[in-house]
């Protein structure tokens, strides 16, 4: 019943039918809920195959008129030739109109391979629109259906003595809220003082990427990429998504591969990226 109710929302988002407050709900839950996500994928490639099943539809009906229209000059032309052959003009031998009649009869063999050609080429025509793979997919999609958040991993590591709350627990608390915004600013406030703790500009690149600031996300990811820092995994793909963002999708696939071919991790997600940027 749940996921019933889900496909409709997500059936509204990808239509354009929602409010921007149920966009931005719906637009959350694919980022942080993989079942919800997983549908999300379904019901896209699912609306793009009737799509596709259409264009298909009207190239097909082109095409079979193009060949219903060769097939009736073939016609037209054996009527003219049988005509032509047995009511012979006064004044002309018999020898005169066999020889009309062999004119037109080569005229119909002419038309008899172009009749063929055309069948062959509808058929192959048909074929590659029904079994071609997905197209590729806009920047802003792919972003979509590729990213999820980084989830927090250093709240443990950094809570204080006697209770004391740091300016840095601060930010992963307001991450862990998703108050992204709220976030950024803690973390710049931190990065003034030390603007170098790798781990720190990643979340805070996590934290851009919601709240759609995306060059500060390149900004963010790329040092700790560049790196030999342990993040730089992690950073190689988020900075590859930001890049997506920012129209620069030479960069993107440069990031990608150097994911699909170094870490481990998001290799095969990597791969599928690149696939559909092709």
């Amino acid at each position: 019943m749940r996921d019933s109710e889900d496909i409709r929302t997500i059936e509204a988002y990808l239509n354009g039918q929602l409010s921007d407050d149920d966009r931005v709900v719906v637009i959350d839950r694919i980022h942080s809920d993989q079942h919800f996500r997983s549908l999300h994928d379904d019901v896209r490639l699912m609306i793009e195959g009737l799509k596709r099943s259409g264009q298909v539809s009207g190239k097909a009906e082109k095409l079979l008129r193009l060949r219903n229209s060769l097939h009736l000059e073939d016609t037209n032309n054996i009527g003219e030739s049988e005509v032509s052959a047995w009511e012979q003009p006064s004044g002309k031998s018999i020898h005169e109109a066999t020889s009309h009649k062999t004119s037109k009869a080569i005229s119909i063999q002419l038309w008899k391979p172009a009749y063929v050609a055309a069948s062959v080429l509808l058929l192959l025509a048909v074929t590659y629109f029904v079994f071609r793979p997905f197209s590729t997919i806009s920047n802003e999609e792919l972003f979509s259906q590729y990213y999820s958040i980084l989830e927090n991993e250093v709240i443990p590591a950094t809570r204080g003595d006697h209770g004391v709350v740091t300016l840095r627990q601060q930010a992963y608390a307001a991450y862990d809220q998703r108050d992204f915004a709220e976030c950024a600013r803690l973390f710049e406030s931190i990065m003034i003082d030390n603007p170098s703790r790798m781990i720190d500009l990643v979340y805070l690149g996590n934290a851009y990427l919601n709240i759609e600031r995306w060059n500060d996300a390149v900004s963010s990811f790329r040092p700790v990429a560049e790196s030999e820092s342990s993040f730089a995994d992690d950073a190689k793909w988020y900075l590859a998504l930001s890049y997506l963002m920012t129209g620069e999708s030479d960069q993107a696939r440069q990031y990608f591969i150097a994911v699909r071919d170094e870490a481990q991790r998001r290799s095969n997600k990597a791969q599928g990226a690149l696939k559909r940027m092709q």
